[in-house]
């Protein structure tokens, strides 16, 4: 009986060790939350929108929330004149781009799939509303610099030769349509959400 007793005793004192334990664990992660979620949320915040030149960003439309994306279909992920349209995003190199300064507030974006950069097609295989966006070997030509404009709590892409803002063809919000080269309408109140991007920073 005796023997029974301690064991009992012995028993309930682990018991309470344990449910202290478990207390203190789980007050400790409560104040871990509420001293790392504000930390968390900043770094979120800072990660949103363009951070300037050197950074790897992910670009997408305001109108479908899809990324930016170099058409891969075809499985010719490095080749010259692969069209630039939107996709869901997923992550793949095809959609992250390296953007650097080309002087004169205009930059380039480098798609990290090619090391190519975006390119305003002027071959003349344009689509009915303006010329189509794709990758191309650096020439460090005009059609190959882009203004970022902060518009509306967002951005425009503003193409330095013509002064025309990337946009997604017919407005659509469908995977797989074609970004453009289009005339941004000054006069309308506001700039029309096809033309509208949010960068997220990735690198």
């Amino acid at each position: 009986m005796i023997i029974f007793r301690v064991g009992q005793t012995q028993l309930h004192t682990m018991r309470s060790i344990l449910n202290g334990s478990r207390k203190y664990y789980i007050a400790l992660a409560l104040a871990g939350a509420l001293i790392f979620s504000p930390l968390m949320l900043h770094t979120k915040a800072q990660a949103e929108g363009f951070m300037g030149p050197d950074k790897v960003y992910s670009i997408r439309s305001v109108l479908s929330r899809k990324a930016l994306d170099i058409d891969l279909r075809w499985f010719r992920g490095r080749e010259d004149g692969l069209r630039l349209i939107q996709w869901d995003y997923h992550g793949g190199s095809n959609q992250l781009f390296k953007i650097t300064s080309a002087g004169d507030g205009c930059y380039f974006i480098m798609a990290l799939n090619s090391n190519s950069f975006l390119d305003v097609d002027i071959s003349g295989a344009s689509t009915p509303d303006g010329p189509v966006l794709q990758q191309w070997q650096f020439t460090g030509y005009a059609n190959q610099m882009f203004r970022i404009i902060p518009d509306s709590g967002y951005y425009r892409i503003v193409a330095r030769h013509n002064e025309r803002s990337l946009d997604v063809r017919n407005s659509s919000r469908d995977s797989g349509a074609q970004i453009f080269a289009a005339v941004h309408d000054t006069k309308a109140c506001r700039t029309r959400d096809s033309q509208l991007f949010s960068f997220v920073q990735i690198q």
